[in-house]
């Protein structure tokens, strides 16, 4: 079947339809078609830093998804994790969680934990811009979603790695996880967003005794010295 439908034009390929991914690090898994960009099944979207996240884990590792989407580094890190291992992902787009739950359904990831809120500095609420498509969603004080907001720090069990986007609230996410850092000395990925989350989001892990390497203009591994 995933031969026949990559013939198809993408345009033509039934939203919802769950497909097998074809290629790549998630390969073999079950994907719904529309839940995210058709580089995702294809097996082509963001494959050099879903590598480089299973390679950081374990077996029997906890690995955090930060702005977890529709559950593409879950179900890569899943991979990685085994029986032993637990993910936790936090996620606050509605759609994006119902499809996240879907996905994980959909392939037995059972050792998953969703919390429906957004990462921050601030335990309690704020409001969330859905923005012009769902991977776009962020904490905006104009938004028109209430929603709730997590610290990082408050969640247990401490993660063995962390992989954070979430729409230019970076570096709020790395602040509220400030004892993470210091004491559990997780690796950490970042998607940046804009200049002044570029230099915040340094200052916070050098400062926390992290060496970055860059591995695009906007993508950060840290890793505790």
């Amino acid at each position: 079947m995933p031969g026949n439908i990559l013939r198809l034009p993408l345009r033509l390929i039934p939203r919802g339809l769950a497909i097998p991914v074809v290629s790549g690090p998630l390969r073999g898994y079950r994907w719904i078609v529309g839940a995210g960009v058709h580089g995702v099944w294809i097996g082509s979207y963001e494959r050099t830093k879903l590598r480089r996240v299973q390679a950081a884990l374990s077996p029997g590792d906890v690995f955090f998804d930060i702005g977890a989407h529709a559950g593409i580094y879950s179900l890569a890190a899943a991979r990685v994790l085994g029986e032993r291992g637990e993910i936790v992902a936090v996620e606050p787009n509605s759609a994006n969680a119902a499809r996240f739950v879907r996905h994980m359904s959909l392939n037995g990831i059972d050792s998953v934990r969703l919390i429906q809120a957004a990462a921050s500095d601030v335990a309690g609420r704020a409001t969330f811009s859905e923005g012009p498509n769902d991977y776009e969603g962020r904490l905006d004080p104009e938004g028109e979603v209430a929603v709730e907001t997590v610290r990082l720090d408050d969640i247990q069990p401490a993660p063995s790695v962390i992989k954070i986007d979430v729409e230019g609230h970076e570096a709020a996410v790395l602040r509220g996880a400030r004892r993470i850092l210091d004491v559990d000395r997780p690796v950490v990925f970042v998607a940046v967003h804009g200049a002044a989350q570029h230099s915040e989001c340094v200052q916070i892990l050098e400062k926390c005794g992290y060496d970055i390497e860059w591995l695009d203009l906007d993508e950060l591994v840290a890793r505790p010295r």
